[in-house]
């Protein structure tokens, strides 16, 4: 293979000076012609003090020398390939297209297509110098600009919201609150007749409260749901909240529709949340919420507000609303818009949800728990043969949409999940099988979360290009006392896109100034990864 790595710009094209090559400054123009032959290692650099970013190509040896790549991966602040001369004369000329775009010519005959502040790799296939395509690409993106004077408030903490399944190991609940993740809110699972008791231990012991998932779904198990609910009360005291019923709405669900589920489901488990508080005095009293829908779905979650609205009993309660996050319905109701194609998507779920209390006259600060939720729903993979890389794909995709949902307030997502038994793509601790105890072990996931743990707790000002459909670099600042925390990620789910920008703290206190000032200049990130920086005050 055979490759020429050019920079593009909307305003500018530049390449580092270097004898006998041309250098062109222009709206969407470069010239590149009498490559050498030889075989060479190279380094190659973003330079983010220049504006827009430099790409300088390098050879200790011969410094004259433009060379193409066979290989280019991110390490750190720099892309290392490996390189090889070409040997032929090419002639490449780019033109301007429209505001966002650009053609070109390769020896007045091959057609490619450039977007702007974008790094492309042109391939060039072997033996076959008439044919161009675009093999990757580098994204070079505008500034990153963090100002530690600018506190935008306490940094959303999903880190803190867990899920349990049957297959948790003894030993998770000491490991996860050894490695700081103690979780304030952790989901465990029962109906009649049924309790997960791994999971009732583990919620206790690494968790502040916990949260039951129960199915009620006749009025004879009213009664069984009441003695199992003061027996689980008295074993865990940290039961607060209880969600009626899981995924009623799910087409694969039986027994209970839209209409019914205010009259066969909730309002009886709310009736029996309110005796058993009544009874038991508890510390910590019982709460209740629903639909539990298995996706933000509109009309379950209002024909709820509106059965509420109309019961006219005294001591009615909805304490939460809750439902799952995998997925929304396309405008015809007909297709699912997985939310790994576009973590974005949950975007404006909780503003239609305070539209829904607004217009019925209820609390508009009503908590919402999106008690399930990721990328990965039911058997949904992206690679069916091996975990590995949609590990790695989960990890990021599960930052992203916690990045989304927390741009709202009053909003919770839970990870999805500590174990599970089947779909090992979703665990945050490694697990084999429910016949398998394995000691606990971060998955990408897990380490993913663990990072968020280190995050400083004030959230700071962050300005820098949001990514278009959900995919490309997501970044989070904070401040604490002791600490400035900085959290970088670049999610392309399918994509080989890298990502590049210049970092710039401004405002920074005097006693972080010499830590800042060893901080990379620019931030390199390989698809799909996750780069963390920690800097500790000085004082």
């Amino acid at each position: 293979m055979k490759y020429i790595i050019l920079l593009l710009s909307m305003w500018t094209v530049s390449l580092a000076s270097m004898a006998g090559v041309g250098v062109y400054h222009g709206q969407w123009y470069l010239v590149v012609e009498g490559l050498p032959q030889g075989r060479v290692n190279m380094v190659m650099t973003v330079d983010g003090n220049s504006q827009p970013p430099i790409v300088t190509i390098t050879d200790p040896a011969d410094a004259s020398r433009i060379l193409d790549v066979e290989e280019v991966r991110a390490a750190g602040d720099s892309l290392t390939g490996r390189f090889r001369a070409m040997g032929v004369k090419l002639s490449l000329c780019l033109g301007l297209h429209d505001n966002r775009n650009a053609t070109g010519l390769l020896m007045d005959h091959f057609s490619i297509k450039a977007s702007k502040d974008k790094l492309f790799e042109l391939e060039i296939k072997e033996g076959d110098e008439d044919k161009l395509s675009v093999k990757d690409t580098v994204w070079l993106l505008a500034p990153i600009l963090v100002d530690c004077s600018k506190k935008v408030g306490p940094r959303p903490q999903p880190e803190r919201y867990m899920n349990t399944t049957p297959v948790n190991h003894p030993n998770d609940g000491c490991f996860l609150n050894e490695q700081g993740l103690h979780a304030l809110v952790t989901r465990v699972w029962a109906g009649p007749g049924y309790v997960d008791e791994a999971g009732f231990q583990t919620a206790h012991e690494m968790s502040d409260y916990l949260l039951m998932s129960y199915g009620l779904v006749s009025a004879e198990q009213k009664k069984i749901f009441k003695d199992e609910l003061i027996e689980l009360k008295h074993r865990f005291p940290k039961l607060r909240y209880i969600e009626a019923g899981n995924e009623y709405d799910y087409e694969q669900t039986k027994g209970v529709t839209v209409k019914e589920y205010y009259r066969k489901v909730f309002r009886p488990m709310m009736e029996v949340v309110n005796e058993v508080n009544r009874e038991l005095q508890p510390d910590i009293p019982i709460e209740i919420g629903g639909p539990v829908s298995s996706c933000f779905n509109p009309e379950w979650i209002a024909q709820l507000l509106d059965d509420y609205k109309a019961d006219v009993s005294a001591d009615k309660r909805l304490d939460f609303i809750s439902y799952h996050g995998y997925f929304v319905w396309d405008e015809t109701g007909r297709n699912r818009l997985f939310f790994k194609d576009n973590p974005s998507r949950v975007l404006g779920q909780r503003e239609a949800i305070d539209k829904m209390l607004h217009e019925r006259g209820l609390n508009e600060s009503l908590p919402v728990f999106v008690s399930e939720m990721g990328i990965y729903p039911g058997p949904l993979a992206d690679d069916y043969n091996s975990m590995d890389d949609d590990r790695v794909r989960q990890a990021v995709g599960m930052l992203s949409l916690f990045y989304w949902y927390g741009k709202s307030k009053y909003i919770y997502p839970f990870n999805w999940v500590i174990r599970h038994h089947l779909e090992g793509r979703k665990d945050m601790l490694f697990t084999a099988d429910d016949r398998t105890p394995l000691e606990p072990q971060f998955t990408p996931y897990g380490e993913a979360i663990r990072k968020l743990s280190l995050q400083a707790d004030t959230a700071v000002s962050v300005s820098y290009p949001e990514p278009e459909d959900g995919k490309g670099l997501y970044v989070q600042a904070a401040i604490d006392h002791d600490k400035i925390t900085l959290l970088f990620w670049n999610y392309q789910q399918m994509g080989r896109h890298a990502v590049a920008a210049r970092l710039e703290l401004k405002n920074v206190p005097a006693e972080w100034q010499a830590a800042i000032a060893q901080l990379p200049t620019t931030i390199v990130l390989a698809p799909n990864s996750i780069r963390q920086l920690v800097i500790p005050s000085r004082q």
